[in-house]
């Protein structure tokens, strides 16, 4: 989710889904996500942010299977603005 605003203190605008975490990291019975960070220094444009995330497993047993779950996840989101 994320809010915008021209300023720091606003007015800021309602808040808007920018991201749906895709299969399997949406899976909240067997995988969790944690650690999300932005990373300014690879956006390419002022519109776009840079997220990764770390996911991993409430069993580690599945990792056996879910190779690609306790693995860094890199994002590339493009901001529209919409207030």
């Amino acid at each position: 989710m994320i809010a915008l605003a021209d300023q720091l203190t606003g007015p800021w605008s309602e808040w808007y889904p920018i991201y749906d975490v895709p299969a399997p990291y949406n899976d909240t019975k067997k995988v969790f996500c944690y650690a999300l960070k932005r990373h300014a220094e690879f956006e390419r444009a002022s519109n776009e942010l840079v997220l990764t995330f770390m996911s991993n497993t409430y069993d580690v047993n599945d990792l056996k299977e879910m190779i690609n779950v306790y693995v860094p996840q890199v994002v590339r989101v493009k901001i529209s603005k919409k207030y």
